[in-house]
């Protein structure tokens, strides 16, 4: 590898051009030395060569120049000659400078004009060579003092093109500035990576630029997106740095399928997928265990350039079935011809976890019906650490013994969990070199990632390499690119109801219960602690200190692209890529506690082994007939995916504590399995316009997917779907410029419309077809087949197709001051592949099918605004998206109207897609109510419920906005970033548990009046076996009403006044077999997501100080700084167990975390 990266570097600092010239060339002083002008002349002409042209008279009375020992800027010899002697200098294309005396006696006058006649007040115009300038009145008139009469001036404003103007002696100059190239004609990225303008597009577009990216840099590509594209919903697991991200487009589309966007990457076909799949991290029934991550967390965002969001079936159709969630186009950085510098990106972050709490109550503790744990019983006392029923503190005892034997004062613990966490630390270091000369440029970048994490001995290291070089042979242009980056992961936090699950364990902690305690969770001869009721629950600090997961990928991303030049006219274009990674994980637990299953530990490894490679080749042609264009392409792709997973599990450990497989008595490989997928496709567009006024875009692509594909007899009439076809046409007029509407109002106006049809597949193997694996172990002697899936394969599946319609509109007003981006789309989703669950009676436990119908509609806007614009002042630009989508089940099949998503097994709620309403829908038993809406109490004093389940609400938001600021003055700059969702709800099933624990401040209604109560009976001599039979005289009232029937069987409803013991009733509220209702939150909210503030020092400094500095720039970062507004108490909005489509419930999630830190970027 070393040797490589040497070869690499060589290469490519042997591109740098031998003659950089420019006024910063520098001069080598060998002495300190005492020399006339004249033979300063002569050195710079001797080491650059340089001519010289002079008067004589100039120089003749110039004092002797005392120059020093080492390196000079041209330009800066030239100043400390010039100045003293009142002259100038002028540098010609031919390497001549000329000396000229500097005469400040010649008055210019003159008008700055648009091209429709308008003043342009604010232009700045310079004399050419020196700093000498004004700026333009509200008129746009000024007065300049020049050297000469025959001197040039230049003359800049912010969105027109710099003129340099020749006075040649005038007095008066009329100046008519040309705008820049308008917003319709700014160039970006499009489908296959083609460059083209906004005007032609008619479809929904936008990009993220490298500006955005870097001067708040993070850690992932989904982060860098929030709340800075229309239309697109982005969610993250709660498992910090490293952690798998959920971005959707406009919906979901599928009910269980991917329904995340293409990621190209230099033309590397991407899945953001989750290490648990071949394709995609779709939604598992069940979730839990650690997150290890997706395709996109392992990606530097130093190497890129801009992001280009593809958002409708227009835009993404001819990346083919995989593009139909839309696409997003990542282009990274690469050199520039005829330069060298190297860029120096450094940013440390802290991180704090917010582990506060704020809605827990804290004036009781631990214990039952008002009672402390009995201290004679070790059993109860364990119970009682993560159950806060007990007195009121100040009460009673003023010691209560814990979980370990010891007895610790009885009183409120002030965040209590908040000590549990350190600081976690970022250092994220990126050092790149890039250049070129006339025809080749390169770019080589090393990045180097280092994560301590907010949970002790958690952590990430992350190191990596790429190198992107082109040349220009003519008519030939080659582009390549090589990424290499290796990751290892310590500890990653485990989620939902895995054991290990730090979260939840903390926040059910009692109030008098310090978690630093718990840091003695064995005894002196290493027996473990049962420190609570729930043997599925472990010790934190155990889990930090005795269990491990250790995770290890090294991944290989390349691209290579030949276009080839036939005429001017038809080129051909070939592209090969490849993504390959190996994945290792190991999961150990230590034995010795009363975990089921692992009491005598468990060694658990997975590896895996991925790769795809995708070819692609396109002729095109190009032409213009008059005011007519035509472009005409046609292609053809090859896809190969393969995906190969092995492990092995271990139990019965022989020495405890030691994590090696060979200390392990019973091992079991687990079943290899080896998956492919091939894919070939061939496709075609057809481009006109007329005038550059009128856009026409047809594209169309096939597609033969082999998970699609059966093999079939001769004879059979099956009809094999494995082949489709999907088209899309779009059209964009540009009515500003064709009816001539442009104004001082109006800059330019553009209608779209599109229409476009998707097709997908299966993202796994064998849905079609059945497939058999051999087990690792053999059965007396022989080996063991077996059926390899649970799953029933469909032979007549058919690709999943999506009809999408779109319009919109694109204008812009003021001079581009002010723009509006609207667009409105419908999108139908037929043949839903999903498995729909059967009895397990039949040895399967689902069956695939194509079923239903979905349906996305929405609006989608980006408005933009340049509010104060000065070049040399102070400017303001803002930037406001904002998207509302409805997301529609129409249909499912004959036998339901219900298909299972997600579960929560443990919560009595599910995840579903709902015929006539949304395809995420939080599904349970819902609370009994009045006609009017009441709860109806039972004769229990406890709420009644439905006994059957029904929607409790959509789990997507409404609406999705975000809103950037950008401040500028001089040198200094502002950047703040607002993210909003609102609608949508998430079942928090961390407030559930705790209310049921006692934990929550709306929990302790009726407590004093039931405790009274209960010792009252303590006191008359009951024991509270006795007391727990009888009805409380006093206690929590639930709010509702109870039903009165009446002799006729007529109902009415009364005010519920039954009191009931407040933990039977919120105990009552949590587990499997009752309602999530209660703890149903709506999940919107409003964060500053992001925040910095820099300072660019300007380049005179340097100059100044002799330094070869192009840009330094400092900046105070912060991300996640504060959550505006929320209704969801204790817990992130955003928390989340998962990255597939079972979204909307949270269990047990870390807590929500800062980030404030630092970022320097050195350009030499």
């Amino acid at each position: 590898m070393r040797t490589i990266l040497f070869f690499c570097l060589t290469a490519a600092f042997s591109l740098i051009p031998n003659n950089l010239f420019s006024q910063d060339a520098k001069i080598i002083i060998n002495t300190d030395k005492n020399i006339p002008v004249v033979q300063v002349f002569e050195l710079i002409h001797e080491q650059l060569g340089y001519r010289f042209i002079y008067n004589d008279e100039l120089i003749d009375n110039t004092p002797i120049l005392e120059l020093k020992k080492g390196e000079i800027l041209v330009k800066d010899l030239l100043q400390m000659i010039l100045s003293p002697i009142n002259c100038d200098y002028k540098f010609t294309e031919d390497g001549t400078i000329i000396i000229k005396k500097i005469v400040s006696s010649f008055s210019l006058k003159g008008t700055i004009v648009d091209n429709k006649g308008d003043p342009i007040p604010g232009a700045n115009i310079v004399e050419e060579g020196t700093s000498n300038g004004v700026q333009s009145d509200f008129d746009g008139n000024f007065t300049l003092q020049v050297s000469e009469a025959t001197a040039t001036i230049i003359i800049s404003y912010l969105g027109f093109m710099t003129q340099d103007v020749a006075i040649n002696n005038r007095k008066t100059v009329n100046i008519t500035l040309i705008e820049e190239i308008s917003k319709l004609d700014e160039v970006f990225v499009t489908a296959l990576g083609i460059k083209r303008k906004r005007k032609e597009l008619g479809y929904s577009f936008q990009e993220v630029t490298g500006d955005d990216l870097s001067n708040n840099p993070t850690l992932s590509i989904a982060q860098s997106l929030y709340g800075k594209v229309a239309g697109v919903n982005i969610s993250q697991t709660a498992a910090g740095v490293g952690a798998s991200s959920r971005v959707i487009i406009r919906g979901n589309n599928s009910i269980n399928g991917d329904n995340q966007p293409l990621y190209i990457v230099d033309g590397v076909y991407l899945g953001n997928s989750g290490i648990g799949r071949i394709t995609g991290d779709k939604s598992e029934k069940f979730t839990s265990g650690i997150d290890n991550g997706d395709g996109l967390s392992s990606l530097n965002i130093d190497d890129i350039e801009n992001i280009s969001v593809l958002k409708g079936g227009a835009a993404s159709a001819l990346y083919g079935e995989r593009g139909a969630n839309g696409v997003i186009v990542i282009t990274t950085k690469k050199g520039k011809n005829n330069s060298f510098k190297i860029d120096y990106n450094a940013t440390i972050t802290f991180d704090i976890a917010d582990a506060k709490y704020e809605n827990y109550q804290t004036d009781y503790g631990f214990g039952s019906r008002g009672i402390l744990p009995n201290p004679l019983e070790i059993n109860t006392v364990q119970v009682g650490t993560t159950n806060a029923w007990g007195p009121r503190f100040g009460t009673g005892d003023n010691l209560a013994r814990i979980f370990d034997g010891s007895f610790k004062p009885y009183r409120n613990v002030e965040n209590n969990i908040q000590n549990f966490f350190n600081i976690g630390t970022t250092y994220n270091n990126n050092i790149s070199f890039s250049g070129g000369s006339d025809n080749t440029t390169y770019r080589f970048g090393y990045g180097n990632l280092q994560n301590n994490d907010v949970i002790p001995l958690s952590g990430l290291k992350r190191n990596s390499f790429s190198l992107r070089a082109t040349t220009n042979l003519n008519k030939l242009l080659l582009d390549g690119k090589l990424s290499y980056i290796t990751e290892e992961t310590k500890n990653r936090p485990a989620l939902a109801d895995d054991p290990n699950n730090i979260g939840f364990s903390l926040a059910r902690l009692a109030p008098n219960i310090d978690q630093a305690w718990l840091q003695h969770y064995q005894d002196n001869e290493g027996n473990y602690f049962e420190w609570n009721a729930d043997p599925f629950r472990l010790n934190p600090y155990y889990v930090i200190s005795e269990n491990s997961n250790i995770s290890t990928k090294n991944r290989v991303l390349g691209n290579f692209n030949l276009n080839y030049s036939i005429t001017d006219w038809l080129k051909v274009d070939t592209k090969a890529s490849i993504d390959k990674f190996d994945y290792n994980v190991t999961d150990f637990v230590n034995s010795g506690t009363n975990l089921p299953g692992r009491q005598n530990g468990g060694l658990r490894a997975q590896d895996i082994s991925f790769q795809e490679y995708n070819i692609e080749g396109t002729l095109s042609a190009s032409k213009e007939f008059g005011k007519y264009g035509i472009s005409v392409a046609v292609g053809a792709n090859h896809r190969k995916t393969k995906r190969i997973d092995g492990g092995y599990f271990a139990t019965d450990m022989i020495q405890r504590g030691i994590n090696n497989l060979s200390n392990f008595s019973k091992k079991t490989l687990e079943g290899k399995t080896n998956k492919e997928i091939l894919v070939k496709s061939i496709f075609s567009y057809v481009r006109t316009n007329y005038s550059n006024l009128l856009f026409l875009d047809i594209t169309a692509r096939n597609d033969w997917n082999s998970t699609l594909a059966t093999a079939k007899e001769p004879t059979s009439d099956l009809n094999n779907n494995y082949s489709f076809f999907y088209p899309s046409v779009s059209t964009s007029f540009v009515f500003s410029n064709a009816l001539d509407m442009s104004s001082n109002i109006l800059s330019f106006g553009k209608i779209r419309a599109s229409w476009a049809s998707t097709g997908k597949a299966p993202e796994e193997p064998f849905a079609t077809t059945p497939f058999y694996t051999v087990g690792p172990q053999p059965l007396l002697g022989q080996p063991l087949g077996s059926v390899g899936s649970g799953v029933i394969p469909n032979e007549t599946l058919k690709p999943e197709i999506s009809n999408t319609y779109e319009i919109g509109v694109d204008l812009s007003f003021f001079k581009n001051r002010f723009g509006i981006d609207f667009s409105y789309y419908k999108t139908r989703t037929k043949n839903q592949l999903v498995v729909l669950s059967i009895s397990q009676t039949s040895g399967y436990f689902g069956a695939w099918e194509n079923i239903g119908i979905v349906e996305n509609t929405g609006i989608e806007g980006l408005i933009t605004a340049g509010i104060f614009r000065n070049p040399k002042g102070f400017n303001w630009d803002m930037t406001l998206n904002f998207s509302k989508n409805n997301n529609k089940v129409i249909r499912l099949n004959e036998d339901t109207n219900t298909q299972v998503i997600s579960i929560a097994r443990w919560a009595g709620a599910q995840v579903i897609a709902q015929v006539g309403k949304s395809s995420s829908e939080i599904y349970g038993q819902q609370l009994q109510r009045s006609p009017d809406g009441q709860v109806i109490i039972g004769e229990n004093g406890l709420p009644k419920l439905t006994g059957t389940f029904g929607s409790l609400g959509k789990v997507t938001p409404d609406w999705i906005m975000g809103v950037t600021n950008e401040f500028s003055y001089k040198g200094f700059n502002l950047g703040t970033s607002l993210d909003m969702k609102f609608g949508g709800y998430v079942y928090s099933m961390t407030n559930a548990y705790a209310a049921a624990s006692g934990l929550l401040d709306q929990t302790v209604e009726g407590r004093d009046a039931y405790n009274n109560w209960v010792q009252q009976q303590l006191d008359e001599g009951l024991t509270i076996s006795q007391i727990s039979a009888l009805t409380p005289d006093a206690g929590y009232i639930a709010e509702g009403v109870v039903e009165v029937i009446d002799a006729n069987g007529d109902v009415t409803y009364q005010e519920n006044t039954r009191p009931v013991n407040p933990e039977d009733y919120w105990n009552s509220l949590s587990g499997d077999n009752t309602t999530p209702e209660p703890f149903i939150y709506d999940a919107s909210y409003i964060k500053l997501r992001e925040l910095s503030i820099g300072y660019s020092f300007p380049s005179e400094i340097f100059n100044k100080m002799r330094l070869d500095i192009d840009q330094l720039r400092l900046s105070f970062i912060g991300r996640n700084l504060w959550t505006i507004y929320s209704n969801l108490p204790n817990i992130d909005p955003e928390s989340t167990y998962t990255s597939g489509n079972g979204q909307g419930f949270e269990y047990g999630s870390l807590p929500y975390r800062k980030s404030y830190g630092f970022n320097i970027q050195i350009t030499f």
